[in-house]
């Protein structure tokens, strides 16, 4: 007996389709977009703190917008620092797939 291998249904493709779509690559986009926003106005509150600034005043101004921008790349810098990313995607897939298929009682 030959053993061939099978391609996925089409319904299995599109959902991987919608997973990389809309689980990957759009909040990814969104996120990178509004950190690059909130670093510039970061740079921004910087550039306005007085020439001897005290701790109060770095406290008061652009902490809390440095704080809102390391939040804002975690899910950027997770995909770009993961190497092979399209990988896990796949073996994701191909359990949910099999799952499908082998009906266990």
């Amino acid at each position: 007996m030959v053993d061939r291998a099978v391609s996925p249904p089409l319904s299995v493709r599109l959902e991987e389709i919608r997973f990389l779509t809309f689980g990957r690559a759009l909040p990814a986009t969104l996120f990178a977009v509004l950190g690059f926003r909130v670093f510039n106005n970061l740079l921004a509150q910087v550039a306005k703190l007085p020439p001897h600034a005290s701790a109060f005043d770095v406290i008061a101004g652009p902490f809390p917008t440095a704080l809102y921008f390391l939040f804002c790349s975690i899910p950027v810098g997770k995909d770009a620092l993961r190497k092979s990313s399209n990988c896990c995607v796949r073996s994701v897939m191909r359990r949910s797939f099999m799952s499908r298929v082998i009906r266990r009682p």
